[in-house]
């Protein structure tokens, strides 16, 4: 009895012994694998904040950070930014690298010079009314002056404001308001640059320079044209202009109409007080004149209005009953109008699918808020300019990210 009392005591010692010393390397390894995940987890984190500070030090130095390196909780990471482009666009990559007791983790983001097209719309300087049934699908920008809306206008995403826009009561039932969609907030002004780029852009496209230049875009990919009082000529647009930027310099003007199914910018240069006008004189089109915005996403056009001084939606018999426009509109020094738009009688509503950088005015309504003369007007941002632009269009100094990778 003793002696298998002894063996059991023994078996039982040796079990437990190595239920120990198995329960001991179990701890260990959890130990180590916990260690493990602290220290990645802690490595991944630099880097992004890594990241975060080249972005915040891009913003400060309105992009001239070029990197350093950053210790913190006893690692680093270790921030480049460099330069690059891409045909006519302008990119910002930034590179973190971090480093924490032995773990390294890389978060990489790009960034690209945003478009003044971002806007749905940009307006400075002016104290107008949007009325019902307005709307604006996309992003405005509204500085120095008030923005003010009566009745049920409808905006779909952010607004950007200078001061507290003036909201009144109206149509439909007298008592409805302005709807913002997407909130609207206080932001820095941005400054509009010279576009006297596009001149030299336009030495490999189309320039004129001695007269207006007529333009019709058709669906075959090819464009007629024609100079001052000269003979319509039909050529291949990527022929014409290789580029795409179809040009009026000297202080002449452009006048457009047609579909692109090519990516163009139109460009109209002043001398003095002489030209710099867009005249669009009918439909100017991507997609169908049917089209919204959710139907021109896929389409190959993309089309860039750039003037030194105004786009005007012309006054004539196409353009009496409704006007369609799918373009990026920038009148640098002027604004996008509808000529003669308080005398001009009621024109149906002027739909554009695209961007309007300083638009004007384009109809006149009465003490009652009903529209008296020009357009009903219905703007649908090209969410493909998120993310694209056309040919050489002028840029804003804001940085925007279009990809995040960890």
């Amino acid at each position: 009895m003793g002696k298998a009392s002894l063996i059991m005591i023994i078996g039982f010692s040796v079990i437990f012994g190595l239920f120990r010393m198995n329960f001991s390397r179990d701890v260990y390894d959890a130990s180590k694998n916990f260690t493990r995940y602290f220290n990645r987890t802690a490595v991944h984190h630099i880097a992004i904040s890594g990241a975060e500070i080249a972005l915040g030090k891009l913003a400060e130095t309105n992009g001239s950070f070029n990197g350093t390196t950053v210790p913190t909780m006893h690692g680093a990471a270790d921030i480049t930014v460099t330069d690059y482009t891409a045909g006519e666009k302008a990119y910002k990559k930034i590179v973190s690298i971090a480093s924490y007791s032995g773990e390294s983790d890389t978060v990489t983001v790009l960034l690209w010079r945003q478009p003044f097209s971002r806007f749905a719309s940009f307006l400075e300087g002016l104290t107008a009314y949007y009325i019902y049934p307005d709307t604006i699908d996309g992003p405005l920008y509204w500085h120095n002056g008030q923005l003010r809306t009566r009745g049920h206008v409808v905006f779909s995403a952010y607004v950007s404001l200078s001061e507290p826009p003036l909201i009144q009561q109206g149509d439909p039932g007298g008592n409805s308001v302005a709807e913002f969609q997407d909130g609207w907030t206080v932001d820095e002004d941005i400054p509009i640059p010279a576009t006297n780029y596009l001149a030299v852009a336009a030495n490999s496209g189309y320039k004129v320079t001695n007269a207006d230049l007529y333009l019709k875009f058709l669906p075959d990919t090819t464009v007629q044209y024609k100079v001052g009082n000269g003979s319509w000529q039909t050529e291949r647009v990527t022929t014409l202009a290789p580029n795409g930027v179809f040009a009026a310099l000297n202080g002449h003007d452009v006048h457009v109409s047609g579909t692109a199914v090519s990516h163009v910018t139109i460009f109209a240069q002043k001398q003095g007080s002489s030209g710099g006008r867009i005249w669009i004189d009918d439909d100017l089109l991507v997609g169908p004149p049917d089209a919204r915005a959710s139907d021109v996403k896929n389409r190959p056009g993309m089309i860039g209005l750039v003037a030194d001084r105004d786009v005007i939606v012309s006054k004539n018999p196409a353009n009496n009953n409704d006007c369609i426009i799918h373009a990026g509109i920038f009148a640098a020094s002027g604004t996008f109008y509808a000529e003669d738009y308080d005398r001009r009688g009621l024109s149906g509503t002027l739909h554009v699918i695209g961007s309007i950088v300083h638009e004007g005015y384009t109809g006149a309504f009465g003490n009652n808020g009903q529209l008296v003369s020009g357009f009903h007007e219905l703007l649908e941002w090209d969410k493909r300019f998120g993310y694209d632009m056309p040919p050489f269009y002028p840029n804003t100094d804001r940085l925007g990210i279009i990809s995040w990778r960890e």
